[in-house]
């Protein structure tokens, strides 16, 4: 097992994993590869998609979420350097805050930005026509800015993976994920998961694993990431 980086807390462990029937799967980082890349840029009127990708980019210097550091990525690959951020807030989940250039920013999930009081649905559901679903949203003093766009692939050989848990006697196969739930649907459909559920944040992961096991379900969490730790603890 060690050879193969897999690593058992106990024997008790392998005799629990034995007696699953149901599987539980987080998507980015899990199902996809991980490695998301921005893909599109979407400002806001008054904004640019240079203005988007420099803000969100200097403000997320201050996550390790796998989209912020994607944008990280393309804002220096753009800018070279970025400015520091200051105050910075987080929401396990959900997003994150701070100030940038004297600026308050904010770049999280639809939710998060949709709590502050100058951005509406309407504003917000403008600028979300086509892409792929998996966005970070980004205000600048409580006025919607824009969207970053990503993109991420499905890991190969999925489909196998999940007819060889089918055959081991898992016949129950869920999806949940933080990010937006048609994203979340997509991506399940591709890998034949018919159980989805999207927009959770992490104590929703938590709330699903104990329903499942309190109806009395032998449950295996797959995830990674912080996000995912409550969840991997139930």
């Amino acid at each position: 097992a060690a050879r193969r980086m897999v690593i058992v807390r106990n024997g008790g462990a392998l005799e629990q994993l034995s007696r699953v029937d149901t599987a539980v799967f987080d998507k980015t980082g899990t199902l996809t590869v991980g490695t998301p890349e921005v893909h599109r840029l979407v400002p806001a009127p008054g904004f640019t998609e240079d203005d988007v990708l420099r803000i969100a980019g200097a403000l997320e210097q201050a996550s390790g979420h796998l989209l912020a550091r994607s944008t990280v990525r393309a804002a220096v690959a753009r800018f070279g350097t970025l400015p520091p951020a200051h105050h910075v807030q987080e929401s396990a989940g959900r997003g994150l805050s701070g100030d940038v250039d004297g600026h308050e920013v904010t770049v999280g999930a639809r939710a998060y930005i949709l709590d502050l009081p100058g951005v509406s649905v309407d504003a917000v559901a403008a600028l979300e026509r086509g892409g792929s679903g998996l966005r970070a949203y980004v205000a600048v003093d409580g006025r919607l800015a824009g969207i970053v766009d990503y993109a991420d692939r499905v890991r190969p050989g999925l489909l196998q993976v999940f007819a060889d848990l089918r055959q081991l006697g898992i016949q129950r196969l869920l999806l949940l994920s933080g990010d937006h739930a048609p994203n979340a649907r997509a991506v399940a459909a591709e890998v034949g998961i018919t159980e989805v559920h999207g927009d959770l944040l992490p104590e929703g992961k938590v709330a699903v694993v104990n329903r499942l096991q309190y109806g009395g379900a032998r449950v295996l969490m797959t995830g990674d990431g912080t996000n995912d730790a409550p969840a991997l603890a139930a």
